[in-house]
């Protein structure tokens, strides 16, 4: 399964298409921290949730929500001059492969 992300952080937004066979390097973006957007399209299977994982700086990727019933995200506990990364999973009681992690650099 292929799952699309559109990350949006303040007025920034980039898209990527989401493929677990490649990782991006972070990005840094040019913006105050506040808050984190995240958005992507939806799984073709019926009656799914998603979770989103996280990780700092690039640690460990562990649960930072889980049975989101919508396709978008917001993100409000980054802090400053860290690296976060996101992947977001489809689950139906089995859950699907993640998505390529997307990064953002807060400054």
């Amino acid at each position: 399964m292929k799952l699309f992300l559109v990350a949006q952080y303040l007025l920034a937004t980039m898209m990527f298409s989401c493929n677990a066979s490649s990782v991006p390097a972070p990005v840094p973006m040019a913006r105050p921290y506040r808050v984190v957007n995240l958005k992507w399209n939806p799984s073709p299977t019926e009656g799914v949730t998603y979770r989103m994982y996280r990780n700092t700086n690039g640690g460990t990727f562990t649960l930072l929500a889980s049975l989101l019933a919508t396709t978008s995200y917001s993100d409000n506990t980054i802090q400053r001059k860290k690296t976060y990364c996101y992947e977001v999973t489809a689950f139906n009681g089995l859950e699907s492969q993640a998505t390529t992690p997307w990064c953002v650099t807060t400054i």
